[in-house]
C-alpha cells in the first residue's frame, strides 16, 4: 500500500502513516536566484559539451589509428585500423563478424563513413555519391545499425 510504513510519508514531516498524498509547497524560487529551468539548461549545455568533446576525441583516435588493436581489410585491399573495445560497445554485431574474419566486403571510402558513424554518431553524407550511399545502407542493415539505417533513408 502506498505510504504505509513505520516512519510515515516521505517529505511531509510527520511520523504518522498518512494514506492520502500530502501537498508540498515550495518557497518562491527567485528569492535565492535558483531556477529549475536554468539549472537544467546549464546541465544540458554541459552534457552536450562533454558529448561533443568525446565525439571529437573518438574521431581523432579513429583517424589516427592510435591504440587500434584490429586492422580490417577492405575490398580495395586497404587496411583500416579500428578499436575492438569501442566497436564492442557501439556495434556488437560487427564485433562478432570481426572475430570471424578481418576482411570486410566494403570499399575503403564507405568503411571510413561507417566507422565515423560508429565512433561519433555523426556522418557527412554530402561527400558520398549514390553508389556509396547504397553500399553504406546495405552495410548498416547488415550490422544492424538502426540509427545509421534511419539516417541513410
Amino acid at each position: 500500500m502506498w505510504g504505509s510504513g513505520l516512519y510515515g510519508q516521505i517529505g511531509n514531516g510527520q511520523m504518522s502513516n498518512v494514506i492520502s498524498p500530502t501537498e508540498i509547497k515550495f518557497k518562491e524560487q527567485n528569492n535565492n536566484g535558483f531556477s529549475i529551468a536554468k539549472y537544467f539548461d546549464s546541465k544540458s549545455y554541459f552534457l552536450n559539451r562533454i558529448d561533443k568533446e568525446m565525439s571529437d576525441w573518438l574521431y581523432d583516435i579513429l583517424k589516427s589509428g592510435e591504440y587500434s588493436d584490429v586492422k580490417l581489410r577492405t575490398k580495395d585491399g586497404k587496411y583500416f585500423p579500428v578499436h575492438k573495445s569501442i566497436i564492442s560497445i557501439k556495434c556488437p554485431t560487427l564485433v562478432n563478424m570481426i572475430s570471424k574474419s578481418i576482411e570486410l566486403n566494403i570499399s575503403f571510402e564507405v568503411c571510413q563513413h561507417l566507422f565515423q558513424y560508429i565512433y561519433t554518431n555523426t556522418i557527412d553524407f554530402s561527400s558520398l555519391n549514390t553508389q556509396s550511399m547504397i553500399e553504406l545502407l546495405y552495410h548498416a542493415n547488415r550490422i544492424e545499425m538502426k540509427g545509421l539505417q534511419h539516417d541513410c533513408e
